[in-house]
């Protein structure tokens, strides 16, 4: 049966998945992040992945292209990380998607991928069934002929060093981050063997690097996940952690090494990534045991202080009652904010127009626009119907409607556009405010649960809206510039 592996660690693969198994495919989906040599054990057709630009998961593709080069490989990427869309392509990949994924083509892509592998694969088993073993030849033959070549491994974009070593014991070619690390960033060190390079620039990273690459060459199988920490030939400062891993050519034989080094800021901004995703899913898992045992209580508590109240009527101390009440009230709408967060209800799709759904929420802000001199503005093109959750997307315009309103306390303007696109069939929904905007280290958090920037705010409004757009296949984006305002962006496939 045609065999798919998914490696999905950041969870946005899952509708690929069931589309995978709808077209009878035979899908493995991996949330962890795996040993590359247990994936090409598993003898897949094809391996689909997502790339978020994490370097464990960049190396990891790295890892599987290097193992199994005859095996294809589809990535999912951001559209504007042109650098790491260059980087998989100089790789091989058959295929570069974008979030959030079309389906029909994406079921196109793998289908014939797989069509093509396992032609392919059967026509090599019956070759090997007339055709004489392959002899060793020399080093260059094995370059030519076998090994990969020279412009595969040159990634001259990576922040990540690699050095790729032949048989010999030479360099057949490195990049630039790798030179950079060495401090030989304007020395042609290919052809030099390590012990060469240790005369032109002292270093204990050659020697240690040589018996790494030498004892790889001996076992011919590689070593696996064989890391050490580096430091420049200045000393003090760690580099990152070097990996060291025989390249097999395509007949059977060994083409070389390769070594990869991470910089240690990689490891620390990944490892960081992970632990905030394991403290999310902590949470959530907390939210959905703990948040119906809040709520009773305070259902309970909010009755008794009304009764009260009535008590009270007349004393001046009432006016603590509306106040207890108010709080509760908020205290309330966080929980159910994170009830959302941590158990999003499945979106009850029909048929609706976004006009005549701005049409409802304009009624709802108009009046809020006009007390907070604000000034609104739409633009809208003729727009297609689209198939979504209407209580659930208008909970999200309205909601960054309120941000705009929020940033612009002295007044401003609030423009709203809203067009299909041209290349893929999606609607596209702009807001662009004139409010105090945001910094770059504010606008990589906004959508963090719990991070806020409002004093009243709950920090989990955007979480949501996110979350609601996305299982509707959609994607949110936010730019901002202090000062000048902000430009939030919707995009609803239709």
């Amino acid at each position: 049966m045609k065999r798919v592996v998914i490696i999905d660690v950041f969870g946005k693969l899952k509708l690929a998945k069931w589309r995978l198994m709808g077209d009878k495919i035979d899908v493995m989906y991996l949330t962890q992040l795996p040993d590359p040599e247990q994936i090409v054990s598993e003898a897949p057709g094809l391996i689909l992945m997502h790339l978020n630009g994490s370097p464990k998961i960049t190396f990891l593709f790295s890892q599987i292209r290097e193992i199994a080069p005859y095996i294809p490989v589809i990535t999912v990427v951001k559209n504007e990380d042109e650098q790491l869309i260059k980087y998989v392509f100089s790789k091989g990949a058959k295929a570069v998607l974008s979030l959030p994924l079309d389906l029909p083509k994406l079921s196109y892509i793998c289908t014939k991928e797989l069509a093509a592998f396992y032609e392919r694969r059967h026509g090599q088993e019956s070759e090997k069934e007339v055709s004489p073993p392959a002899e060793k030849g020399t080093l260059a033959n094995l370059k030519g002929r076998y090994g990969p070549s020279s412009g595969e491994l040159v990634f001259n974009q990576l922040d990540i060093g690699v050095v790729y070593i032949g048989l010999n014991g030479k360099i057949i070619t490195a990049n630039k981050a790798f030179k950079k690390m060495m401090d030989l960033e304007n020395t042609e060190i290919e052809g030099y063997t390590l012990a060469e390079l240790a005369t032109i620039k002292a270093s204990p990273f050659w020697n240690t690097l040589r018996d790494m690459a030498e004892d790889c060459l001996q076992k011919e199988s590689g070593i696996k996940n064989m890391e050490i920490s580096l430091r420049s030939a200045q000393g003090g400062t760690i580099y990152g952690k070097v990996a060291v891993k025989s390249v097999p050519a395509e007949n059977g034989l060994q083409a070389g090494v390769l070594a990869t080094i991470i910089p240690c800021d990689f490891l620390k901004a990944s490892d960081a990534d992970m632990a905030r995703s394991e403290k999310l899913a902590v949470a959530g898992q907390l939210a959905a045991g703990a948040v119906h045992e809040i709520k009773n209580p305070l259902t309970s508590v909010r009755g008794f202080i009304q009764l009260l109240q009535q008590e009270l009527s007349g004393n001046p101390k009432a006016e603590y009652i509306d106040i207890i009440i108010a709080e509760i009230d908020r205290v309330n709408n966080i929980v159910n904010e994170f009830l959302k967060l941590a158990k999003p209800a499945v979106p009850k799709r029909s048929s609706c127009s976004i006009t005549a759904l701005f049409e409802e929420i304009r009624v709802l802000m108009e009046s809020e626009a006009f007390l907070k001199n604000v000034i609104i503005e739409e633009n809208f093109c003729h727009l297609p119907s689209v198939n979504i959750d209407k209580e659930q997307i208008k909970q999200v315009l309205i909601n960054i409607i309120q941000n705009s309103f929020d940033a612009m306390p002295q007044g401003g303007r609030l423009t709203i556009h809203a067009e299909p696109l041209k290349t893929e069939k999606k609607i596209k929904i702009q807001f662009n405010d004139t409010g105090c905007g945001m910094d770059k280290e504010t606008q990589g958090r906004i959508f963090e649960p719990f991070f806020t920037t409002k004093e009243q705010g709950t920090g989990l409004g955007l979480a949501v809206s996110q979350q609601i757009i996305e299982s509707h296949g959609g994607q949110i984006e936010i730019d901002s510039e202090p000062g000048v305002g902000t430009t939030t962006v919707i995009f609803l496939p239709y």
